[in-house]
């Protein structure tokens, strides 16, 4: 069983020379497309904080 990518080639060939880097695109995208369809800020804003992480604290 095989599957014909027929037109989309070009991209699985993308994606199979940069998995890492293709995934992070398509992982924006998502983040992107889920932006413009928001209506709930709150939720928008801690969907962002759990893509970024926890960020670094500063000593002084």
């Amino acid at each position: 069983m095989s599957l014909d990518l027929g037109e989309l080639m070009p991209l699985w060939a993308l994606f199979q020379q940069q998995p890492l880097a293709q995934g992070i695109g398509l992982a924006a995208m998502l983040v992107g497309i889920s932006a413009f369809r928001q209506r709930d800020d709150g939720r928008f804003r801690l969907r962002l904080c759990l893509y970024q992480g926890p960020s670094p604290s500063t000593s002084s």
